[in-house]
């Protein structure tokens, strides 16, 4: 049996319109791929400059936090030289009461467990001071002022 021309012939067209449709879908979406690849370029490129700004801006604050810490640094040790410091009880002391670390003479901030324990508020010393009366035996911050402000009468 010969095969009816008619029906090869639809069954051909009907393959080309498909492809051909499928390669104009496949187009569309081509165009569509393009254009979200531009969008997200955009956006790359959006996103390096804020990146850069803020890296510039990190810099600038970094730069302006050193000089602030070598200014304080600075202001310290002249405050420092115009007290005089005398040390007591395992911590050294200035005329207002104040507390200060043995090794470099920066304020001394509290222990959240022991009320005798102080740490040094400089992150480079750290050194802890526990607070001990003549006999070793450890005292609190008021019981310590109690001591000085007595014998200073």
């Amino acid at each position: 049996m010969a095969a009816n021309p008619i029906k090869v012939l639809t069954d051909y067209f009907d393959k080309v319109i498909i492809e051909h449709g499928s390669a104009v879908i496949q187009e569309k979406h081509i165009a569509l791929l393009k254009e979200q690849l531009g969008l997200v370029e955009r956006e790359k490129i959006n996103l390096e400059k804020k990146i850069e700004e803020l890296e510039t801006v990190n810099h600038k604050l970094k730069k302006e936090k050193d000089e602030l810490v070598t200014r304080i640094e600075s202001y310290e040790k002249y405050h420092r030289g115009i007290l005089h410091l005398h040390q007591e009880f395992g911590v050294l002391w200035d005329e207002e009461l104040n507390m200060y670390c043995i090794n470099c003479q920066k304020r001394l901030k509290y222990s959240s467990r022991d009320p005798s324990v102080f740490h040094c508020s400089d992150p480079n010393c750290d050194n802890k001071h526990t607070l001990r009366d003549k006999q070793g035996t450890k005292i609190t911050e008021q019981q310590a002022m109690d001591l000085l402000k007595a014998r200073k009468k």
